[in-house]
């Protein structure tokens, strides 16, 4: 008998997985990685931590305090939308002391070097 003639049949498997559950933070790239940069910058140029609060379950958001004589400075980082800045605080409230670095500036390939010098500059100046 022809092979024409006969019936075949296939079993085709479809698997679907819901990943709504597992943040973008997760896959895509470290936990905080960027907002790690930034500290790390700040202690090459002396900043001591005094207080951290880290809020990984908040999209990696992070508030990062540094002792600096009569006027902390703290590195903002708002992890959901991937872009962080150092305040300083006087006369009782924080003020914004830099432009913002995103995550792109920080990991991009190439990174945004005249931006992140630019960053570094600027927290040095509030250090002295």
């Amino acid at each position: 008998m022809s092979s024409f003639g006969q019936k075949r049949t296939f079993d085709i498997f479809c698997v679907s997985i819901d990943l709504s559950h597992i943040s973008r933070l997760n896959v895509e790239r470290p936990l905080m990685h960027p907002y790690t940069m930034l500290k790390t910058m700040l202690v090459e140029l002396g900043a001591e931590l005094t207080s951290e609060d880290l809020r990984p379950d908040v999209f990696g958001s992070a508030v990062a305090t540094y002792n600096n004589h009569s006027h902390p400075i703290r590195i903002v980082w708002d992890g959901k939308d991937g872009w962080g800045f150092v305040q300083q605080y006087r006369s009782g409230n924080w003020t914004n002391a830099t432009d913002f670095l995103t995550e792109g500036d920080l990991e991009g390939v190439p990174q945004n070097h005249a931006k992140i010098e630019q960053f570094r500059q600027a927290v040095a100046t509030l250090l002295r």
